[in-house]
């Protein structure tokens, strides 16, 4: 039996997005700014990725892997290899990470925020644009959520949901989660039902096209 199978979800609590992000600095604020822009690893790099056809932030994120991995090992990690702390500490040009950790460094002033790969801006940053506003057809969200083992009384599954759904109402629960870059859902459990049957494929799919193996 497959994980899935051995569990059912009840609530989802969010779906943030991704954000493109660059260490702080005057300049890039879209996705069209040139990589010269970005704070962070040497003119090398710039000019390895430059001679790829990689010019700008757009380039890095689009689907271009013949480009990207013809580049040295050592040029792929400096242009998009890390985490935010690399790309604070200048290491990396670019990251991609999802809402929690980016929302408070981007606040903080140690990142630079590109765009969000949500339907929609998120509160917490208005000001940020969406890929689709930049004209990179891109959406994609993560997911959290609660579970229960498969064949829990439907009776405690509602019960469970109803909780969670008024829990993340509370205003201090949600004001803190908006802080934290989180729009609260608390889903019925059949919402969340689809979110699942959803992602799945769609990630068996990215997997396949990239040969990526289970570890």
């Amino acid at each position: 039996m497959t994980p899935i199978r051995r569990l059912t979800g009840f609530a989802s609590l969010d779906q943030p997005p991704v954000w493109p992000a660059t260490r702080r600095c005057p300049q890039p604020r879209r996705l069209d700014a040139s990589l010269d822009t970005l704070p962070g690893v040497g003119a090398t790099v710039k000019r390895k990725l430059a001679k790829l056809g990689l010019e700008t932030v757009r380039d890095l994120l689009e689907h271009r892997p013949r480009r990207y991995e013809a580049a040295a090992p050592e040029v792929r990690i400096a242009a998009l290899g890390g985490d935010d702390e690399v790309v604070i500490a200048g290491e990396v040009l670019m990251t991609l990470v999802d809402s929690g950790p980016a929302a408070g460094a981007i606040k903080g002033g140690l990142l630079r925020g590109l765009a969000v790969t949500s339907a929609k801006r998120m509160p917490l940053l208005p000001d940020i644009p969406t890929m689709a506003e930049q004209g990179v057809d891109l959406q994609i969200t993560l997911w959290s959520g609660l579970l229960a083992p498969a064949g829990t009384p439907p009776a405690i599954i509602q019960k469970l949901q109803t909780e969670v759904a008024r829990i993340v109402k509370l205003p201090d629960v949600r004001e803190r989660m908006l802080q934290l870059g989180i729009e609260p859902e608390g889903s019925t459990p059949e919402e969340f039902a689809r979110i699942i049957a959803t992602e799945i494929p769609l990630w068996m799919s990215v997997a396949k096209a990239n040969n990526i193996q289970p570890e």
